[in-house]
């Protein structure tokens, strides 16, 4: 398939339209593994950012695997200066583990790239097209996944306090084949992806020899997106009025209102409560759910997905499973960046110091810690114990300013040394919805209800 410079570059700027104001303005980051895929992307963005005065960086990613990969990241690296595309080199210097290296792999390149890219408040660009979504697809559906798993992956999604876009998700493989050949743009092929040992590698290998698959799975895709969005819109009206957010690592929900919805709903609900308090990065199964809720109902406290949850004649709780993870310990954040703690935080602060849980702080500082109960007295005791606070360089303390909106996270005016900003860096998307539509974070009708 031939594909004009026009066809995919409108694929960006119908994404970019799509997105709030912020997103427009921030500078773009483009994930490049040296592929058609990512270099057609990283020409394009460029050429966007320079029509909107934009700033834009190409992220190459070394993983260290295999002897020869820092020489084909460094040639990466010079196609990309060849067509005047600014670029970093970012390497991995973990040893890979001797199993589920790919699994290792895309973690290990997504937290340097959303570090990378969260430094600035940018927004990341991945090349993922019509083929790798239907891979994608089938993966889940052999690997029994939910609809929303089914969905496949989103254009426009929120990971770490980062906003990912992929606008090449409806346009094929060859598309970029052809716009890169158009281009002179040289790019590569990563020897990987001919290894059956890999899942993907299998799954392409079959849809090269069922060609009719490939579209069914898109629009299987498709109906699951569907679906998924119109489970999504029912449950943001149901939480609007029946969600307590009393922290980010305890959430309740108004038993009555709860024990009429249907049982499927239910699990639906309590899946993506539990990823939000767990600070997991993939909700609880359906069927771990369905197990736990019956005795959940009866007044059994249960563990799952980092969680406790338990029910009340008022409410069902989820709180974040406190025994189970041991605290961090204080790490230190300089000036004016972010960092991630516990792996279920982003902090932001202008000054420099030190993070702990409010637990630890009241500990090793109990001095320090009873100048901000104040500011957490209203929290559970558990809960309140793992809330991340800040010991400044002066040993002052700071109460941590929850934020909710990604946009805030980088643009809200109290993140100016008085306040640390805190954002939990696993929201899923029903959450971020939640939130960005206009819902109230916390429902006056729920609160009536649970006092």
């Amino acid at each position: 398939m031939h594909a004009s410079p026009q066809q995919l570059s409108h694929a960006l700027d119908r994404l970019f339209d799509a997105v709030s104001p912020s997103l427009r303005r921030a500078p773009l980051f483009t994930a490049v593994s040296g592929g058609a895929d990512s270099l057609s992307l990283a020409h394009i963005a460029q050429q966007y950012a320079d029509r909107h005065g934009l700033a834009h960086m190409a992220l190459v990613v070394n993983h260290n695997i295999r002897p020869e990969a820092h020489n084909e990241a460094l040639a990466v690296m010079a196609e990309l200066a060849r067509h005047d595309i600014r670029a970093e080199l970012l390497a991995i210097d973990m040893k890979a583990p001797d199993s589920a290296i790919q699994h290792w792999a895309r973690q290990q390149r997504f937290a340097r790239l959303a570090g990378h890219a969260r430094a600035s408040g940018g927004v990341l660009l991945f090349g993922h097209h019509a083929d790798d979504q239907a891979e994608t697809i089938l993966m889940r559906l052999n690997n029994a996944s939910s609809i929303a798993g089914l969905a496949g992956m989103s254009e426009v999604s929120i990971h770490e306090g980062v906003a990912c876009l992929r606008p090449f998700l409806s346009l094929p493989k060859s598309a970029l084949l052809s716009y890169c050949a158009e281009h002179d743009l040289g790019y590569v092929t990563d020897k990987s992806n001919f290894d059956p040992k890999f899942e993907r590698v299998r799954m392409r290998q079959f849809l090269q020899c069922r060609t009719d698959f490939a579209g069914k799975a898109l629009q299987m895709g498709a109906l699951c997106k569907t679906l998924d969005s119109a489970l999504h819109r029912t449950l943001w009206d149901w939480l609007s009025e029946y969600l307590l957010l009393a922290s980010p690592v305890d959430m309740r929900l108004a038993r009555q209102p709860f024990d009429v919805l249907a049982p499927s709903m239910q699990r639906y609900l309590l899946r993506y409560m539990m990823q939000f308090v767990g600070g997991s990065s993939y909700p609880a199964r359906f069927d771990a759910v369905a197990d736990i809720l019956p005795s959940v109902l009866a007044g059994k406290r249960s563990t799952l997905s980092g969680c406790y949850i338990y029910a009340t004649s008022k409410a069902v709780i989820i709180q974040a499973e406190w025994g189970r993870k041991s605290p961090a310990g204080a790490i230190d954040i300089p000036p004016d960046t972010s960092v991630v703690y516990e792996n279920r935080w982003i902090i932001r602060s202008a000054a420099a110091g030190l993070i702990m849980r409010y637990g630890e702080l009241k500990q090793a500082h109990p001095e320090a810690a009873q100048t901000v109960l104040s500011q957490l007295d209203s929290y559970a005791s558990r809960p309140r114990d793992m809330i991340p606070c800040f010991l400044g360089l002066d040993g002052r303390p700071k109460a941590p300013h929850f934020i909710m909106d990604r946009d805030r996270l980088y643009s809200d005016s109290q993140a100016d040394g008085r306040a640390i900003q805190v954002w939990p860096r696993h929201i899923p998307e029903l959450l971020d919805g939640f939130f960005r539509y206009g819902h109230p974070m916390y429902s006056t009708k729920c609160t009536k209800l649970l006092t």
